[in-house]
């Protein structure tokens, strides 16, 4: 992983990333009202707040674009009863 805020610095772990991921929707429970579960990093849960600002969804052909969409309209349906629309 790399970051620039002036200076270069880079993380070097020794653990593989995972190839399979499974997911329950006890992952939604994490979040409320327009925060979305978005996925995991090696330090836990990414959640995005809708309110806060937007989100880019990119990437080739196969690689999850249209699953990630499903997922995170599905957690805001879970959410559904904090929203008040």
């Amino acid at each position: 992983m790399m970051s620039f805020d002036g200076a270069i610095r880079i993380k070097v772990y020794e653990q593989n990333l995972i190839d399979c991921f499974s997911f329950n929707v006890e992952l939604f429970e994490q979040t409320n009202r327009w925060r979305i579960y978005v996925g995991e990093s090696r330090n836990g849960a990414v959640i995005h707040d809708t309110e806060s600002g937007h989100i880019v969804i990119a990437g080739a052909t196969t690689f999850g674009k249209s699953n990630f969409l499903r997922m995170f309209i599905a957690n805001l349906l879970h959410n559904k009863q904090g929203i008040c629309i």
